[in-house]
């Protein structure tokens, strides 16, 4: 950790873009002003734990959920995924069908000529 003394009115530079100024020093608290790009978060560090508690509570798939999910996939005639989230790979399904593979004696021109006549 760095540790500066600082008086009222002075500023420290973090990174090219972040300026720190002391607005005022009281017997048992600082208070400070932080000029910071649009882009970059500032938060009190309560507030910064608080949020990032929420984002990793919300990021847990509760069991109850993903029994809803498998509910909801059988419902929809579909087996429920295990892994779920956008590296899965997709399901096999129904889908469209392909096109018959030629067979001894047809060719791309014998087909169009039985579909044209």
């Amino acid at each position: 950790m760095l540790v500066l003394s600082r008086r009222v009115g002075d500023s420290i530079m973090v990174g090219h873009d972040i300026k720190v100024t002391v607005l005022s020093a009281g017997r048992d608290h600082v208070r400070i002003g932080i000029e910071a790009p649009r882009q970059v978060e500032v938060h009190r560090e309560e507030v910064y734990l608080e949020i990032q508690a929420a984002n990793q509570q919300a990021a847990v798939i509760s069991e109850g959920a993903l029994a809803g999910l498998a509910g909801l996939a059988g419902s929809l005639g579909q087996r429920p995924r295990a892994d779920v989230g956008p590296s899965a790979d997709p399901q096999p399904g129904p889908g469209p069908s392909a096109d018959p593979q030629p067979t001894s004696g047809d060719d791309a021109a014998g087909r169009q000529g039985n579909a044209t006549g």
